[in-house]
């Protein structure tokens, strides 16, 4: 298992989203910036369980990391599959702490009983971690240069007429346009 860690200053929600969708990944991941070669598909769905994206490089091989477990603002898990070179599993942890965000990754891998594959595992800590501390930094820098999105918790009014006066109107239509809702809370991050 390699592991790596960092604080974030920036909420939950914006770092969560930078991981979570496929195609932000470029604008942090290590892999494709340290690769001129590396060519990246996608799945039509990029965000999500069952959300994949596979690659082809000169450099790296092929491969495919496919989103197999998601739970909003708290964790991801991944299959990796480098074809011949075996399969593993990725993970993020996100958590809210003062001013920011805590964010883990992690990779496992099972090397089985072959010596070579044993022997190679000692190096892994070193290369993927320095990828994942590359990575980490990376992130913290695309999620702190973001603005802080605002969430909004609402309700639909009960009968759907609105009677709202037109300047609440305009707040409430970042909701659903065509009808207004009764905001409960709003902020940057819950």
């Amino acid at each position: 298992t390699v592991e790596r860690s960092i604080r974030i200053d920036a909420p939950v929600a914006t770092v969560f989203e930078q991981v979570h969708d496929l195609q932000k990944n470029e604008a942090w991941s290590p892999w494709k910036a340290n690769d001129d070669s590396m060519r990246i598909t996608y799945s039509n769905k990029t965000v999500g369980t069952g959300a994949w994206y596979s690659w082809t490089s000169d450099n790296s091989g092929t491969g495919k990391l496919t989103i197999t477990s998601s739970i909003l603002r708290q964790s991801i898990e991944t299959d990796l599959d480098f074809g011949a070179q075996g399969q593993a599993k990725g993970y993020w942890r996100f958590s809210a702490v003062e001013g920011g965000t805590q964010v883990t990754e992690g990779f496992r891998t099972d090397l089985g009983r072959s010596p070579i594959a044993r022997y190679a595992g000692l190096f892994m800590e070193g290369m993927i971690g320095g990828a994942f501390d590359q990575g980490l930094a990376s992130l913290k820098r695309v999620s702190e240069s973001l603005p802080a999105e605002p969430v909004v918790i609402a309700k639909p009014h009960p009968n759907d007429k609105c009677q709202c006066a037109p300047a609440d109107r305009s707040a409430m239509a970042l909701l659903r346009k065509d009808s207004c809702y009764e905001v409960l809370a709003s902020g940057a991050d819950f």
